[in-house]
């Protein structure tokens, strides 16, 4: 592995005040925010009574989704436990992971950056849009900084920086399919996560309120609108994510703690940056099996693959649901 490209003619301390000094606006600019207003628990979602006169009305379609979620349910505990006494002892690498070259304040910096781009596009505000539109773009637009910083990290070109993090041509279908497997057998975990998560919060007598980018498809835009937004929140923020989290993070903490710290660690902060209490155990266990199918296959593919699956799934649950609130 060739050694990280020198992106600035800085000295690494005047580099790094730079860095420091973006962190510390970023963090004054979020500090004197105005607070957002509360949202209320569940607003955009039918009610129990809309899901009843919902399911009298069209039960044919209510039996089939019972049926297909208990089909899913079923084939992926049975992948599951196959998984845990067969496939667990075979060697799944599909392709040998690169040394990593980068570190933890490597990565760091490409977070900040991520911040930094964020807050200057939504203070100078440059494109005339909607609001939501607007905000997803620049999401995009500091997300492709960032992950250009990361790249350029590696010397050699971005063929070089993408085979560093796991993103190798040849056997796309095999890697894929991987993926496709290793989410179905997660399922039964996911929704016993999800069950878990739910008793806990109510025990503790507090209502989860809905994740805040769920109201941006509550809203009224356009068919190009929906499409955009839709085409971010599945596809789009997927890939960005996993090149950050498991390709250079994940890297970081494992070169620096090991595979098992790096699994955990990285699987946290992917659900701390979620800002939703509610999802927060879901969505660990979610970045848990991330971390781990890249550790095994040592491919990026896979992931990509299961995050794309997990939030497309998601936003057709949310466009469904905001379809039976506003047909009932």
């Amino acid at each position: 592995m060739k050694a990280p490209g020198k992106l600035f003619t800085l000295s690494h301390t005047g580099r790094d005040l730079i860095f420091v000094l973006m962190l510390v606006s970023v963090v004054y600019f979020m500090a004197s925010m105005p607070k957002p207003s509360p949202s209320v628990p569940g607003s955009i979602f039918p009610t129990m009574v809309q899901l009843k006169r919902f399911s009298a009305g069209h039960p044919i379609f209510v039996r089939s989704i019972a049926l297909a979620v208990n089909a899913v349910f079923l084939l992926g505990t049975g992948l599951c436990v196959y998984h845990l006494f067969v496939a667990r002892k075979r060697d799944l690498s599909i392709c040998v992971p690169a040394a990593v070259c980068w570190n933890i304040w490597d990565v760091a910096r490409g977070g900040i950056l991520f911040l930094y781009v964020g807050m200057v596009l939504g203070l100078l505000d440059p494109i005339p849009a909607g609001r939501d539109i607007r905000f997803i773009t620049y999401n995009l637009i500091a997300e492709v900084v960032a992950v250009l910083y990361l790249l350029g990290l590696i010397s050699g070109g971005i063929g070089s920086s993408l085979q560093a993090i796991g993103l190798r041509r040849g056997r796309f279908a095999r890697q894929a399919v991987f993926g496709i497997a290793a989410y179905v057998a997660f399922i039964p975990v996911f929704i016993g996560l999800v069950l878990a998560a739910s008793l806990l919060w109510r025990r503790m007598g507090i209502e989860p309120v809905p994740q805040r980018h769920l109201f941006l498809f509550a809203r009224p835009h356009s068919t190009w609108g929906y499409l955009y937004l839709g085409a971010f929140v599945a596809c789009i923020g997927p890939v960005f994510e996993e090149i950050f989290f498991r390709g250079y993070f994940f890297g970081a903490l494992r070169k620096r703690w090991g595979a098992l710290c790096a699994v955990l660690l990285s699987a946290l902060l992917f659900s701390v940056i979620h800002f939703n209490a509610g999802v927060l155990l879901p969505v660990f266990g979610l970045g848990v099996l991330l971390a781990y199918v890249y550790e095994r296959t040592g491919s990026l593919i896979a992931p990509i693959v299961i995050h794309v699956l997990q939030n497309s799934i998601a936003l057709t649950a949310v466009y469904t649901l905001l379809w039976i609130r506003n047909n009932c």
